[in-house]
């Protein structure tokens, strides 16, 4: 669980999440947005959308957001994935200005 108390970031940061990630929750990083923290989180996508695999579930990851300590899913998702590289892009061309 992330301790949400944290003090305000002091640099950019940029969060892509799937919203069926089981491995790192959205709901763990949402709370997060505000000031120098942006947080996008992909509809119908889990873990690894930046990929071209399909779903997959193993049980023997370890997975502290799940309750028994193991077990995540993973999978490509093509739209996600093309979306989250311009907002890699057009984050960094905003963050990385000299």
């Amino acid at each position: 669980m992330l301790d949400h108390s944290a003090p305000e970031a002091r640099c950019a940061l940029l969060i892509l999440i799937g919203e069926l990630d089981d491995w790192t929750p959205a709901k763990d990083c949402t709370p997060l947005a505000g000031g120098n923290v942006r947080v996008k989180v992909y509809p119908a996508a889990h873990h690894s959308f930046d990929s071209s695999r399909p779903e997959r579930y193993v049980a023997e990851r370890i997975n502290l957001s799940s309750p028994t300590g193991r077990g995540a899913t993973t999978a490509g998702n093509p739209e996600a994935w093309a979306d989250a590289v311009r907002q890699v892009k057009e984050f960094f061309g905003k963050s990385l200005q000299p």
